[in-house]
C-alpha cells in the first residue's frame, strides 16, 4: 500500500452500468466515484470495501446520459484538487490523505455543483448517508469511512470508520454481515423501510405510506423502495436558485 502514490491526471472512466440501472449487480446504488491513485472518476455500483485514496458523491436516479454534464463538469476540479491532496503517515501503520486549502477548495467547487443538481432532480437536498442496524443491538448506525478534513475518504482496506457509537451489548456498534435488510441503502428523509419477514415471505412498507411491496426476496424488495425514496421529484429537473 505505500507504494500507491497520487495520480497526476484524473480521467472520465466509462460506466459500466446501463442507461437505466440505478443499481448495480452486488445490490449497491450507483455513485460517482473518484480514485486518486487510479485517476479516474466514474459511475459505479460497488458495495465490496472502499479502495484505499477513493471518495465519492450520492446522484440522483437520472438516465447514465443525464450524468454526462454533471462529470465534465466535476471533472477538471478534481483534477486540479490533485495537485493538494497529500499522502500523509496515520496512526499505526497506516496512513491517510490530506488535502491543502486550494485543494479543499476545489472540492468544495464540486460540491456544490454536484448539490445543486441533486437538487434539481430530487426536490430535497443531498443524501450522502448509508446506514445499517447493529447486530448487536439492531439500533441504526450510519456507514461511512475515515474523515479527512470533513471529507470522507478512504484510507485503508481493513480500517474501520471509528466513529461508530458504544454499543450497549460491549464494544461499538457493528453492521450486520453479508448485507442486511435495512442496508446499506442510502438514509432518505421520511422514507425509512420496515421489513417484516412471515415465513418465507417477506413485506416492507415506506414511512411515507404510499408505498408497499411484499415477495420471497428481501433484496427486492428494498431495491424498488431505493426507487421508490430515490425517484426524481415532479416537473424535475427543477429550477434551483444559484446561491
Amino acid at each position: 500500500m505505500n507504494a500507491l502514490q497520487i495520480a497526476s491526471k484524473i480521467e472520465i472512466v466509462p460506466s459500466a452500468l446501463g442507461e437505466t440501472e440505478f443499481i448495480g449487480p452486488t445490490h449497491a446504488p450507483r455513485i460517482l466515484n473518484v480514485n486518486l491513485f487510479a485517476g479516474t472518476i466514474q459511475v459505479n455500483a460497488n458495495s465490496g470495501p472502499a479502495l484505499p485514496g477513493t471518495f465519492f458523491w450520492t446522484i440522483p436516479h437520472v438516465p447514465l446520459t443525464t450524468l454526462t454534464p454533471l462529470i465534465e463538469q466535476v471533472a477538471p476540479l478534481v483534477q486540479r484538487a490533485l495537485a493538494g491532496a497529500l499522502k500523509r503517515p496515520g496512526d499505526g501503520a497506516g496512513w491517510r490523505i490530506d488535502f491543502t486549502a486550494e485543494a479543499e477548495a476545489e472540492l468544495e467547487a464540486a460540491d456544490a455543483i454536484v448539490m445543486r443538481f441533486y437538487r434539481s432532480w430530487t426536490g430535497h437536498n443531498y443524501a450522502g448517508l448509508r446506514y445499517a442496524l447493529c447486530a448487536g443491538c439492531g439500533e441504526e448506525i450510519t456507514h461511512s469511512l475515515t474523515v479527512a478534513q470533513g471529507r470522507w475518504v478512504a484510507t485503508d482496506l481493513d480500517e474501520d470508520d471509528g466513529g461508530y457509537l458504544q454499543c450497549p451489548h460491549g464494544g461499538t456498534h457493528e453492521p450486520h454481515p453479508g448485507g442486511h435488510p435495512h442496508g446499506p441503502r442510502l438514509y432518505f428523509t421520511g422514507h425509512g423501510l420496515d421489513l417484516e419477514q412471515n415465513g418465507a415471505v417477506w413485506s416492507g412498507q415506506c414511512d411515507c405510506r404510499t408505498w408497499a411491496s411484499s415477495g420471497a426476496d428481501w433484496r427486492e424488495i428494498a431495491e424498488t423502495h431505493f426507487l421508490h425514496a430515490g425517484a426524481p421529484a415532479p416537473g424535475a429537473p427543477l429550477e434551483i436558485p444559484k446561491p
